[in-house]
């Protein structure tokens, strides 16, 4: 038997989501005879050791991949699955990721102790949240609500919130989902409209070397080809935009009649300006992709250079 081992942060989400790309890999291998074992390998990065500073100014989204990437091309794991909305647009050299599974609910969630909604806190209600883009949605609707920054694991951060530290949080649907504590922790969706989801929020990816045709072969069986498609076109626009945690940028697709239907958006810092801009085009990987590009260079064009040299400017400077 071959042992295959599957790469993995150590936080709670992360080991839950390894493990069930790991289940769905091994209801093939015994569907299909293959002689295939499989291994989890928990890793702690940067990212995750990190936690008193916001991650735009440590280095970014490929804090919490680099270890993970490392550990790949060196031979010591043979893929790796990720929270698609951490990953890099670009990805280490030698890296693919061609396989997703199926998507989880895209929006984010309102968690509180002592208010239904954002829209219900009173002014100086603090909410807690290291995401750009959620701290701008908010300012750009709730501008009398604090931010306060709010790093760590889907655990670490429920424990901020019931020792005080803030008032409110938020979190995405899909960790809760995926961790099985929606209801039990009160979680309130937010609607889409009122808070455009991160690109590829809710997607789990699965990277692999790519000349490792084995690999390959094996995970295109669990390969969900229609969010796949979708997270194209919301990572393209973030490539294009040249976007990452150091940006308040918001992606979101859907397929309606064969036809796929893409919302996107950049914010200013305190959510005064929204550049906000949705298309449609065929179902396919390469229209998505145009698609996700088209609408970039529309809001760059529209937002002007100076825009994004103030954006940059003032996250590095907080």
């Amino acid at each position: 038997m071959k042992k295959i081992k599957i790469g993995t942060r150590k936080s709670p989400l992360a080991l839950k989501q390894a493990s069930e790309v790991k289940g769905k890999l091994e209801e093939i291998s015994q569907k299909e005879s293959l002689n295939y074992t499989f291994e989890i390998v928990a890793m702690s990065t940067t990212g995750d050791d990190i936690q008193n500073k916001p991650l735009a100014q440590i280095g970014g989204k490929g804090l919490f991949t680099k270890t993970i990437d490392v550990a790949q091309l060196n031979g010591h794991i043979d893929l790796a699955v990720h929270s698609m909305k951490d990953v890099p647009t670009v990805l280490e050299n030698g890296l693919v990721i061609e396989t997703v599974l199926a998507r989880e609910l895209e929006n984010d969630a309102f968690l509180s102790l002592k208010y239904q909604s954002l829209s219900h806190m009173p002014k100086g209600g603090i909410v807690g949240t290291s995401s750009l883009r959620r701290a701008s949605f908010i300012g750009s609707k709730y501008p009398h609500l604090k931010i306060v920054p709010f790093r760590g694991n889907v655990q670490t951060r429920l424990q901020k919130l019931n020792d005080g530290i803030a008032d409110a949080t938020i979190l995405a649907c899909a960790g809760l989902n995926r961790l099985d504590i929606f209801k039990e922790v009160n979680a309130v969706k937010i609607p889409i409209d009122e808070m455009i989801p991160a690109p590829a929020q809710g997607i789990i990816g699965i990277a692999h070397r790519k000349e490792d045709r084995e690999i390959s072969s094996l995970l295109a069986k669990i390969n969900n080809q229609d969010v796949f498609t979708r997270m194209l076109g919301e990572r393209a626009f973030l490539r294009e935009i040249d976007g990452s945690c150091r940006t308040p940028i918001s992606a979101y697709s859907h397929k309606i009649d064969d036809k796929l239907h893409l919302i996107v958006a950049i914010l200013s810092v305190d959510g005064s300006i929204i550049y906000k801009e949705q298309g449609t085009c065929d179902f396919n990987d390469q229209d998505a992709s145009n698609l996700g590009i088209s609408l970039a260079q529309i809001i760059r064009k529209k937002a002007g250079q100076e825009f994004f040299d103030d954006l940059f400017s003032h996250i590095m400077n907080e």
